[in-house]
């Protein structure tokens, strides 16, 4: 009896526990490792955390790591951060749209450069710079700030996880999944026109705007009434002579063999001879032809690659310094350019979107303009293959060798 009045007691200590884990209280615990933290739960309130020491928070936060610190955030039996700086985070606790009376965290990361993220309990949104949104029901993910794009992600281990776009609907992007052992580059698509086509004036009438005859009765009366043929086609070639303008010479009909009019006009017939004069050239003596090299020393020589100066009139006004040899094409060195390398012989060329500029990619055939936010992929014979964002192709400058061949 008394086991009985126990487990009944235990029971209803367990419910009570977790409807106060379903209630919208997060419970976490922010330890600094090296540097400091900010953290922000409150409008005038703002709480410093040094090296070496831990707060245990309830509820929502902000949190605030500067460069060179290193801070671990714990949610006991959910899930955990590791941050490096600079970083700007918070979080906060949501009903969960999975399970029936249980809460989920969602992050809002506004500036990574290095975070581990692992769950290990509950399903859980992240949303991310750039208008990317995720949903992590378990395993190890990494998040690495790039400066190209907002973000790199990789899925050490877990479940596969699908990333979606929650921008403007005129710039949608598709849907994207991250399997274990893979890694996917977040990219905020390019500014493009708004449709403005569901601002646009209704129609107050319900049947169709436009008549379906344009013509009134009596026009249509009068269109029947014309014919649509003509009765008889004339006779080909014309049986009668066209009259001609004074200023054109008069004109005569003759039959050929088979007796049809053939026109002819009236030429004068008086050949005029041009006067041609003649004038003696004068002869220059050509010096004596050396004798031909054999044919085996010309083909050496020409085999043999011949250095020529640099003519920045060649390279787009580009300096010498300033210009990346990358085989059979040149890139242009400017700030937020980065060339990758792959091991096929391809090459690929990618401008930040906020701190790159134009550049220029110098190929054998066509020269091309990258604006900021373009990644190009060129082949091993400087081919342009596929590019997305803004390029500008020109024609080559005549005459330009490699830049390898230049001295």
């Amino acid at each position: 009896m008394k086991s009985k009045f126990l487990a009944s007691v235990l029971a209803i200590s367990l419910s009570g526990l977790a409807q106060a884990q379903s209630a919208d209280e997060l419970f976490s615990r922010v330890e600094v490792r090296s540097g400091r933290a900010q953290i922000i739960q409150n409008v005038d309130a703002t709480q410093t955390v040094r090296s070496g020491s831990s707060v245990t928070l309830q509820g929502k936060a902000h949190l605030e790591v500067p460069a060179g610190s290193e801070v671990r955030v714990s949610y006991p039996g959910q899930a955990s951060l590791h941050v490096w700086g600079p970083a700007s985070l918070d979080w906060q606790s949501v009903p969960s749209p999975q399970t029936a009376g249980q809460s989920s965290i969602v992050w809002n990361l506004f500036q990574t450069t290095w975070v581990d993220l692992e769950v290990r309990r509950g399903d859980h949104a992240l949303n991310l710079p750039g208008d990317w949104h995720a949903q992590i029901d378990g395993g190890s993910l990494r998040m690495r700030g790039l400066a190209s794009g907002p973000l790199e992600m990789r899925l050490n281990a877990g479940r596969p996880v699908r990333v979606f776009w929650n921008g403007d609907v005129s710039q949608a992007r598709p849907p994207m999944t991250i399997y274990p052992g893979s890694n996917i580059r977040l990219e905020q698509p390019s500014e493009v026109k708004t449709d403005l086509s569901s601002q646009s004036k209704r129609w107050q009438d319900p049947t169709w705007p436009y008549r379906r005859n344009a013509d009134t009765p009596e026009q249509a009366r009068e269109r029947a009434a014309q014919p649509q043929r003509l009765t008889q086609a004339p006779a080909w070639p014309a049986p009668e002579v066209l009259k001609l303008d004074e200023a054109q010479p008069e004109a005569r009909v003759e039959t050929n063999r088979s007796g049809q009019p053939v026109t002819q006009a009236q030429v004068p017939s008086t050949p005029v001879v041009d006067r041609i004069q003649v004038q003696p050239q004068e002869t220059v003596k050509t010096p004596a032809r050396s004798m031909p090299e054999p044919q085996g020393q010309r083909g050496s020589q020409a085999a043999v690659a011949v250095s020529t100066n640099f003519d920045r009139e060649q390279w787009r006004g580009v300096a010498q310094d300033n210009i990346t040899d990358c085989g059979a094409f040149a890139v242009e060195q400017r700030k937020g350019v980065e060339v990758r390398v792959f091991a096929g012989g391809k090459t690929k060329v990618l401008v930040d979107r906020w701190q790159g500029s134009q550049t220029w990619v110098m190929t054998p055939g066509q020269d091309y303009h990258l604006a900021p936010g373009c990644v190009a992929l060129f082949n091993e014979r400087g081919e342009l293959e596929m590019s997305h964002g803004g390029v500008e192709s020109f024609p080559a400058a005549q005459g330009r060798p490699l830049f390898s061949q230049v001295r």
